[in-house]
């Protein structure tokens, strides 16, 4: 069956709450989701040096893991997910909460892109939830200019990107 009239329960690494919530935007075939476009796009093209970042602005950076740290914060144990990544002119801390498999996803030493808001606090420069992806070559999430789409549950913009992304050349040979 050609991807094209695919419904979308019969592609794969569409779970059931995905497929629910696809179908809450009107999406219900491989057709659909090549057709959804992006509500707006996010430029992560340039990438930022450590050290010339500022405070509030929202920027792209590309470096090695150096340092893990997952620990509870001390008042509400909620999870907290610490790295410092380095690159030639410095370092900057990046943190998440309550996102323990990214840990797992970067470990020490590896290549990063992170792009999000660099924020001030009492240690100096960092990110807080960034958007992140392990360097691959041909970037699919941040360091390149991303599609942010409307959503609905439990869709995120880089689960939609991914999927979309795996769908196009099979629906390019389907119509060419």
């Amino acid at each position: 069956m050609e991807i094209l009239d695919q419904k979308i329960s019969q592609i794969r690494k569409i779970d059931k709450r995905r497929q629910s919530a696809l179908k809450k935007l009107g999406l219900e075939t491989g057709r659909d989701l090549i057709w959804y476009f992006p509500v707006r796009y996010q430029d992560f093209s340039k990438i930022t040096d450590i050290k010339d970042l500022r405070t509030g602005e929202v920027a792209t950076i590309r470096g090695r893991v150096e340092m893990i740290n997952v620990s509870r914060s001390p008042r509400k144990r909620i999870l907290v997910t610490e790295m410092l990544i380095k690159d030639q002119t410095g370092t900057v801390r990046a943190i998440w909460f309550n996102q323990r498999f990214i840990a797992d996803s970067l470990p020490k030493g590896s290549l990063v892109f992170l792009s999000g808001k660099v924020e001030f606090s009492r240690i100096g420069l960092q990110f807080i939830s960034p958007e992140f992806e392990k360097f691959k070559g041909e970037q699919t999430h941040v360091g390149r200019i991303a599609p942010v789409y409307a959503l609905s549950g439990v869709l995120t913009s880089k689960w939609l990107r991914f999927i979309i992304k795996n769908l196009l050349p099979r629906a390019v040979r389907e119509i060419a």
